[in-house]
């Protein structure tokens, strides 16, 4: 059996537009054209 899973993204992709994921260690940022996903305290996922 496949479960059916649903994802909503609200954006409106402005210049420096973020988002953060408060139940997760999960933030996005989009730095010339491109998302950078970092963990809350600004560090990278290695």
């Amino acid at each position: 059996m496949t479960a059916l899973e649903q994802y909503l993204e609200v954006g409106d992709r402005t210049p420096e537009d973020e988002g953060s994921y408060p139940d997760d260690d999960l933030q996005a940022m989009l730095e010339n054209g491109k998302w950078k996903f970092t963990h809350k305290d600004g560090t990278p996922y290695a």
